[in-house]
């Protein structure tokens, strides 16, 4: 509370309300058995009360960054479909940018099938498959 003199009779009482400036927090997504990026991943920023703060998206370079958040403890919870999601907690405080970086794992999974030959569609015996992981 602030308090000063008008006119040397009536004392004035204000108050004011002031915000901390705020923080912010980046950083990387990549996969966990191959070290490749992630992208498009979703980033959610979730405050104290549980409350979504913000949402971003992972970039082509595997970078996310949210801005213009107010200092305070946070969990960050990172999502994508063929990964499973994790979180991470982080005190954001005024001026200061934290750096939270993601390694996901990705979800169990099988291929199976046939090899055939392509003109009778008879199976081939001995016939194998290779998958090639790309990046995502």
């Amino acid at each position: 509370m602030f308090s000063y003199i008008v006119n040397q009779i009536k004392v004035t009482n204000l108050n004011f309300l002031l915000t901390p400036n705020p923080g912010a927090v980046q950083g990387t997504i990549i996969d966990s058995s191959t070290g490749l990026s992630i992208i498009n991943t979703s980033v959610q920023i979730i405050n104290s009360s549980g409350t979504v703060a913000s949402t971003v998206v992972s970039d082509s370079n595997e970078f996310y960054q949210v801005n213009e958040i107010s200092p305070g403890q946070y969990t960050i919870l990172a999502t994508n479909t063929i990964y499973q999601s994790t979180t991470q907690g982080v005190q954001i405080n005024s001026n200061q940018t934290s750096q939270v970086d993601f390694t996901l794992v990705s979800f169990p999974a099988t291929l199976t099938g046939t090899v055939v030959d392509s003109t009778t569609a008879i199976p081939l015996v001995g016939g194998s498959c290779k998958y090639l992981r790309t990046r995502y």
